[in-house]
């Protein structure tokens, strides 16, 4: 018998006007600048400028900026980048601040897998296009990163990475993150040497379609020193609160988008876009309830490129 969660979902209404563009955290636009003027403070200032960002917004720890305006940046940023593999820098500089809001959620885990998974369910915080996923493979887990269709830079993949790294070993007062293997999306640089520093052991591969870690299970139970169980539940409760002022719009259209950005000619499960909305299965159903999506019917992508049956019958989960 199929499982509730690995059921299709049901026919989602179309929307009637196109989404708005994706945000960011300020503070992923501000990681690029920071690792900038550690080298050439003047410089930072210029990349700011050539990429159309206000320095003082950027400041703001609740800033949100459009995903273009940090494409811009990272463009700007990796044609005056100083060395290969500079994003890997971001490793030293890193703290829970660089993620904001996700970084102290996650600095109060119990450990890193369950830091892992409160930051599955708060990408949205960090980047509104991006799906981060941590599932088990084999023995093992992969947690894989999707950035949409539309590709981020070298820089910014070697500096995502490099803050996790970071952030990881931080939490757990050196160990980090057990990494088997490491895949990148971008081509192979010429020299490796600084991602096998970074990545000791680990195998390395690229022009992966996504990004993403093996990590030994095992090594990511081990107890992490917790911060005060109050601050705990307050950050857990402004990460709510953040997410849901996200959800501007209707939870059908927001299944869309993510079909359009993330499947290749299918549906998604109900397992799967409950994950990628960060929300339980049980009330991403409610809400689509709530919304009217009929019962069965056929729907088409925007884009036209394919059209899909997304049928069935509601769980009873």
């Amino acid at each position: 018998m199929q499982s509730a969660v690995n059921r299709p979902l049901e026919a989602l209404p179309a929307p009637a006007a196109p989404a708005p563009e994706p945000t960011v955290a300020s503070s992923l636009a501000g990681l690029v600048l920071d690792l900038v003027a550690h080298q050439d403070a003047p410089h930072a200032k210029a990349l700011c400028a050539a990429a159309g960002l206000d320095a003082a917004a950027l400041a703001d720890p609740d800033a949100r900026l459009p995903r273009s305006a940090l494409l811009r940046l990272l463009d700007a940023a990796a044609r005056r980048a100083p060395a290969p593999a500079f994003g890997l820098r971001a490793f030293d500089q890193v703290n829970p601040g660089v993620f904001q809001l996700v970084g102290f959620v996650m600095m109060s885990s119990a450990s890193l897998r369950q830091a892992l998974e409160r930051a599955v369910r708060l990408m949205p915080l960090l980047d509104e296009s991006a799906v981060l996923t941590l599932r088990p493979e084999g023995a093992h887990e992969r947690l894989s990163f999707d950035t949409s269709a539309i590709a981020m830079p070298a820089l910014m993949n070697e500096a995502g990475l490099a803050s996790l790294l970071g952030l990881c070993c931080f939490l757990s007062g050196g160990l980090g993150l057990p990494v088997l293997q490491a895949d990148f999306p971008h081509p192979a640089p010429a020299d490796l040497s600084a991602y096998r520093r970074l990545l000791p052991g680990a195998t390395l591969r690229f022009d992966r379609p996504v990004m993403s870690l093996l990590l030994a299970s095992a090594g990511l139970d081990a107890p992490l020193r917790r911060t005060s169980p109050v601050l705990e539940q307050v950050h857990l409760a402004l990460a709510e609160q953040r997410l849901e002022s996200l959800r501007g719009h209707p939870v059908s259209v927001r299944v869309q988008q993510y079909i359009e950005r993330h499947l290749r000619g299918r549906p998604p499960t109900l397992d799967e876009a409950a994950q990628a909305l960060a929300l339980a299965p049980r009330s991403l159903q409610r809400q689509l309830a709530r919304e009217g999506a009929p019962s069965s019917s056929c729907w088409t992508t925007r884009a036209g490129s394919w059209r899909s049956s997304i049928c069935g019958s509601r769980s009873s989960r």
